[in-house]
C-alpha cells in the first residue's frame, strides 16, 4: 500500500467580471472553506497553475502570500502540459509524502481584459514544467492550422466523419445535433459564460452571429475562451484531513489518475480520425477497475470541439447519448484556455458527494488530440492503491508516425480538408498521402478551390500539384 492516501478534500470555481489572479484567489479561498477548514491553505506545500493568457510571472507566489503559506513550492505548467497531468503531480506528491497539501489553481479573464489593465506580478516560479518541442510539427504552423486550433480539429472532425461514411451535411448535423444537447445542460449551470439555450438551427446555421470558423465548424461548434472564470483543486491525504477534522463526506478519491506525455504533430499521424493513445488510456482504466467505462454513472468528456468528444468516445467505446457533460462543455460552459479540466473536475466532484457510490470519468485533451488524459473519481475510496501513472512509452509504441514530405510534388491523395477565412481571403488546407507514403501539407489561396473545399472534402480523390 501506498504510505498516504490522497484526495480531494476542497473544490471551488468562480466567474465574473474580475481579473484572474484576483478570481484564481477567490477559487482558492473558496476551496478551502468548501473542505471545512480554511486553515489548509496555510499549510500548503505547493501551489501547481497551467499557464493562462495572461503573463503574470509567478502567480503562485502571489497566491501563497496571501494565503500566509509562504514557503509553498510554486510551480507553473506551460501550454502543453496536461491540466490532468498537474492534478496527478499532486496526488503523487502527497501520496510520496514529499507534500502534506497541495493546490491547483487556474483562471482566465479574457473578458474582463478588453476593457481593463492586468497588473504586473513578477518573480521567478520555483519550478516551469515546459511543453516537450515536438508538441506540433512547423509546417503546421507554416500552414496555419495551429492558431486557431479549431482548423486541425475541422480536419480530425472530417477524417472521422468520412471514416464513418458521413457526408459533409451529415457531418454538420451530427455535431450541432451533439452541441444541442451540450447547450441543454450549460443552461442550468451557474458559472456557465453562455447559458443562453439555442436551438439545433441557431448552431447549425452559418450566419452573422455564427460565421464559419473552419469548415464544418461555426462559431458555436468551438471553445469559447472569451470567459471570466477560475478554479481551485485542494488535495491532501486523507490522514492529514482528519488531522485538520475535514468530514470525510467531503473528500473524493482518485481510483484512476493516467495520461500519456508523448506528442507527435498531427501531420505525422499515422491516423487522422482516430486517438489510439486515448484507447490506450481507457483499456488501463478498465483493467484496474475491473469494470467497462460505459458502467460509469457520471462522465464529463473533454469538449473543445465536436471531434474532441466523438473521437474519444469512440476510443473508449462510450456513446455520446446521453450526453456526457456535467458542465454543458467548452463551447457553452466556456472554455478558460487552459484550465478547463480544473472546472470539469469540481463539478464532479460536487456531483459525487451528492452519489457517494458513483463513479465519475473526466478525460482531458492537450494539443491537436495530442496528449490524453483520463481520471476516475469517487466519494467512496478505492478497493486498492489509485493508478496514477504516464503511459507515454506505451503511448508511443501504438501511434503510428509518418514522414513529412516539405517540398512535395506529383501526385497525393487526399486524407482530409478544411476551408476558412483568413484577413478577408478563403484558404483550403489539405492533408495527404504521397505514393510514398510519405504526409504532406498543403495551403491553396485559390477561392475557386477553397470554395470548393467548403462544401465538399475531396477525401480520398487524388490530386496533383
Amino acid at each position: 500500500m501506498s504510505q498516504f492516501t490522497p484526495v480531494l478534500c476542497g473544490v471551488a470555481q468562480v466567474s465574473g467580471a474580475q481579473e484572474a489572479i484576483v478570481a484564481m484567489r477567490d477559487a482558492l479561498g473558496g476551496a478551502g472553506l468548501d473542505a471545512g477548514a480554511p486553515e489548509i491553505l496555510e499549510n500548503l506545500d505547493a501551489i501547481l497553475i497551467p499557464r493562462g493568457t495572461w503573463l503574470y510571472e509567478d502567480p503562485g507566489r502571489y497566491l501563497a502570500n496571501e494565503f500566509g503559506c509562504h514557503s509553498a513550492k510554486t510551480v507553473i505548467g506551460e501550454v502543453g502540459i496536461s491540466q490532468q497531468g498537474l492534478i496527478n503531480e499532486a496526488l503523487e506528491m502527497v501520496r510520496e509524502g514529499r507534500a502534506r497539501s497541495v493546490a491547483i489553481v487556474g483562471g482566465e479573464s479574457r473578458r474582463w481584459g478588453r476593457d481593463h489593465e492586468f497588473q504586473e506580478i513578477l518573480g521567478t516560479p520555483d519550478q516551469i514544467l515546459e511543453r516537450p518541442m515536438n508538441f506540433f510539427d512547423d509546417v503546421e504552423l507554416e500552414k496555419g492550422i495551429i492558431f486557431p486550433a479549431a482548423r486541425s480539429y475541422a480536419m480530425i472532425e472530417r477524417a472521422f466523419s468520412h471514416e464513418r461514411g458521413l457526408t459533409e451535411a451529415e457531418t454538420l448535423q451530427e455535431i450541432s445535433a451533439l452541441w444541442h444537447s451540450f447547450n441543454a445542460v450549460a443552461s442550468s449551470q451557474v458559472h456557465a459564460a453562455f447559458a443562453q439555450p439555442r436551438s439545433l438551427d441557431d448552431i447549425a446555421t452559418e450566419r452573422d452571429d455564427n460565421p464559419l470558423i473552419s469548415a464544418p465548424y461555426r462559431r458555436w461548434h468551438v471553445s469559447q475562451w472569451t470567459v471570466d472564470q477560475a478554479a481551485a483543486l485542494l488535495v491532501t491525504s486523507e490522514e492529514f484531513a482528519d488531522e485538520l477534522q475535514i468530514e470525510r463526506s467531503r473528500l473524493v478519491y482518485p481510483h484512476v489518475a493516467i495520461e500519456s506525455s508523448h506528442s507527435l504533430g498531427l501531420v505525422r499521424r499515422e491516423a487522422l480520425g482516430a486517438w489510439p493513445a486515448m484507447g490506450l488510456l481507457g483499456d488501463a482504466a478498465r483493467r484496474h477497475l475491473g469494470r467497462d467505462l460505459s458502467d460509469i454513472e457520471q462522465r464529463e468528456i473533454y469538449s473543445c470541439f465536436p471531434a474532441a468528444v466523438r473521437v474519444q468516445a469512440s476510443e473508449l467505446g462510450l456513446p455520446v447519448q446521453p450526453v456526457p457533460t456535467l458542465t454543458g462543455g467548452m463551447t457553452f460552459f466556456g472554455g478558460p484556455f487552459n484550465s478547463f479540466v480544473l472546472h470539469a473536475t469540481v463539478t464532479m466532484a460536487d456531483a459525487l458527494r451528492e452519489s457517494p457510490t458513483s463513479l465519475g470519468l473526466v478525460t482531458g485533451v492537450s494539443g491537436l488530440l495530442t496528449k490524453p488524459a483520463l481520471a476516475v473519481w469517487s466519494a467512496s475510496p478505492p478497493a486498492r492503491d489509485s493508478l496514477i501513472h504516464d503511459y507515454a512509452p506505451e503511448a508511443e509504441a501504438v501511434t503510428g508516425s509518418l514522414d513529412v514530405e516539405l517540398a512535395p510534388q506529383g501526385s497525393f491523395t487526399i486524407e482530409s480538408s478544411t476551408a476558412f477565412h483568413e484577413n478577408g481571403q478563403l484558404i483550403a488546407v489539405l492533408i495527404g498521402r504521397t505514393p510514398q507514403n510519405k504526409r504532406v501539407l498543403i495551403r491553396s489561396e485559390n477561392e475557386s478551390f477553397a470554395s470548393e473545399v467548403l462544401e465538399r472534402t475531396f477525401i480520398g480523390e487524388t490530386i496533383s500539384l
